[in-house]
């Protein structure tokens, strides 16, 4: 049986993907690489892996990022950045040997379904050079939150969606997340916010960040968009408890509301897409009355140092910070 540690846990790498395909990022691709350029800046302190999908690429970033320790570029064609959901999901088995998930992946319930992604989790899971574990379900790391200590966190909308897993059920699963995660429970929330393209994902409406805590967002009326998602969200976990039946902490942020782009378009917006590094909390922000609230509870609560960054271009394709990284350890 594995397990994957939680993203508290020290040791890790994080692997980040440069934005450079104007096909995908049109107008918004200058403002998305000065959003993760600020990123990669702000984790300064923490082992990193840039992915470049070409020499060209590489030869153009490395005159914008200064070569550092614990900086390193890997030359690997992909598409797009969301490497939460097409990289491979790192973890340990009861000895501390590593091993790698690779989920299928379908692009989202055939979405986005780019040639470059289809076998980008096999790919680099040779380049960490640890075994793959393979599976016939299909999902993405951005579906599912680990707090290392047998608990998981997912929702019924994406996974079983028709567009994914059209012939499994929860029980199905389930047993296969105990063989892969070592999830012991499984807690499956409703759906996601509204406009999500990837059906759900639970990594922007409930993150594990501490053992047996749970940080959650609350709406501040109810013109909210995500009203009536973030407070079931709320209501249930606040009666759920982890593998051990310990009831969960929750930290309570506020919802950044509609955050809309330049058509008027509303955008899956979440403080909780952050990045949690062995130093370093970096929390996506949007240009609303309540980013620098949630920067400060993230601040208050996390034993990081905590840093709040604006997203809202990356947020245009889609996600944010979280959405963008993936890490080994």
């Amino acid at each position: 049986m594995y397990k994957r540690p939680a993203e508290w846990d020290s040791g890790k790498t994080i692997w980040l993907a440069w934005p450079f395909d104007e096909n995908l990022w049109d107008k918004d691709l200058k403002a998305c690489q000065q959003e993760f350029l600020a990123l990669v800046f702000a984790l300064h302190r923490e082992k990193l892996v840039i992915l470049c999908p070409s020499t060209e690429e590489l030869a153009l970033i490395q005159t914008r990022i200064n070569a550092r320790p614990g900086l390193s570029f890997q030359v690997c064609p992909y598409a797009d950045i969301w490497l939460r959901d097409t990289l491979p999901i790192a973890v340990q088995d009861q000895n501390g040997s590593n091993a790698a998930v690779v989920p299928r992946f379908n692009g989202w319930g055939n979405k986005y379904l780019f040639d470059d992604d289809r076998d980008l989790n096999k790919r680099v899971a040779q380049l960490w050079k640890i075994p793959p574990l393979t599976t016939d379900v299909v999902f993405e790391g951005g579906a599912i939150e680990c707090d290392g200590q047998g608990c998981l966190l997912t929702t019924e909308q994406c996974l079983l969606n028709n567009n994914r897993n059209p012939t499994k059920d929860k029980a199905a699963i389930e047993q296969e997340f105990l063989r892969l995660f070592g999830a012991r429970k499984v807690i499956w929330l409703r759906e996601g916010l509204k406009n999500d393209h990837t059906d759900g994902h639970v990594d922007t409406i409930a993150r594990f960040v501490a053992p047996h805590t749970i940080a959650i967002m609350v709406p501040n009326s109810k013109d909210d968009p995500n009203y009536d998602v973030l407070m079931a969200i709320k209501e249930q976990l606040l009666h759920e408890s982890d593998a051990f039946k310990t009831q969960f902490k929750l930290l309570e942020l506020p919802s950044p509301g509609a955050v809309t782009n330049s058509e008027g378009k509303l955008l899956p917006a979440s403080f909780l897409n952050f990045i949690m590094g062995d130093h370093t909390v970096v929390v996506p922000t949007y240009g609303t009355p309540f980013d620098e609230e949630a920067v400060a509870i993230f601040a208050h609560a996390l034993k990081r140092d905590v840093i709040g960054l604006s997203a809202k271009a990356i947020l245009s394709g889609g996600g944010a910070f979280h959405c963008i990284s993936q890490e080994n350890f």
